[in-house]
């Protein structure tokens, strides 16, 4: 999830952008970290002021381990068993300045457990009231991640009374675990 500076389509050409160019790096099999410091090299290098929050969670499928990468992000959420608890870290955005530091967290995942990643403008949308988005989260009686996507859009929206101040985005993944014979 890469949210860049701004609203609009000047923000969301940026945030494409980054994602890009971070897709082709790791496609070209270079490392989390290394990709992510090219790409602030680049972005803070540029004339004009451009930058980006990035929130990345890369999963191995086979050993269920997580890896959590933020610069400038807001916390997501893990929901499991019950309970949602903030994965977060404080890193800048990428593109403001040279050298940043990027903050990682691992966390071995379960069988239904739900990974919510959102955007500043769903925790503004809030008035940054991090319980109540808490809260939200853990009262959803739905499964499937789209519908709870949808649903948290809508109730960010309804909050706004209409109007988004900032871009919202939300991704919603579940985990399963598949066994074969």
């Amino acid at each position: 999830l890469a949210d860049g500076m701004g609203t609009g389509e000047k923000a969301n050409m940026q945030s494409e952008r980054v994602l890009n160019l971070l897709e082709e790096m790791l496609g070209c099999e270079s490392e989390e970290i290394d990709s992510i410091n090219t790409i602030n090299t680049i972005l803070s290098l540029e004339e004009k002021e451009v930058f980006s929050t990035l929130d990345i969670i890369l999963f191995d499928l086979f050993t269920a381990k997580a890896e959590f990468i933020k610069a400038g992000a807001t916390e997501s959420y893990l929901k499991r068993d019950g309970e949602v608890t903030s994965l977060s870290a404080q890193a800048l955005p990428i593109g403001i300045i040279e050298n940043i530091d990027i903050a990682k967290e691992t966390i071995k995942l379960k069988n239904n457990d739900y990974i919510y990643m959102v955007s500043d403008g769903f925790l503004e949308a809030f008035m940054n009231d991090r319980e109540l988005i808490k809260e939200k989260i853990l009262n959803m009686e739905y499964r499937n991640p789209q519908k709870i996507a949808d649903e948290l859009f809508n109730e960010a929206y309804a909050r706004s009374l209409g109007k988004l101040k900032d871009d919202v985005s939300i991704i919603v993944v579940k985990v399963r675990e598949e066994i074969y014979d």
